[in-house]
């Protein structure tokens, strides 16, 4: 699943060791309620690999929230924030997740945790 095309990973987070390995990000992924199905975030097609993933704010719109809850010490408390929508794409508290090239989706999961 991890080579079929590229995958949205968290890069700038913070060394930390799990099970025994130096992790320095985390891949994304959404899960039914259930947590029985699990699906791997993916950019659009026309991304290149390092793009960064931004969250589509109207202009001038505050950002103070958002920034506020992904700060280091934070960020879990933010998780249930990130969601897929009607349309497969993914979200933080409605603002949609994206490149300079489109949205950040994933292939069925509609309404679901990430």
């Amino acid at each position: 699943e991890f080579t079929k095309d590229k995958i949205v990973v968290f890069a700038n987070l913070k060394e930390k060791k799990l099970a025994s390995i130096m992790s320095q990000g985390m891949i994304l992924s959404a899960s039914n309620k259930e947590g029985t199905q699990f699906e791997l975030i993916r950019p659009p097609k026309d991304s290149k690999v390092g793009d960064n993933v931004y969250l589509d704010f109207e202009k001038n719109e505050p950002k103070e929230k958002f920034l506020e809850c992904i700060s280091a010490n934070k960020f879990t408390k933010a998780m249930p924030l990130f969601s897929t929508n009607d349309n497969l794409e993914c979200c933080f508290s409605n603002y949609r997740l994206r490149t300079k090239d489109g949205s950040v989706v994933v292939p069925t999961l509609k309404n679901s945790p990430i």
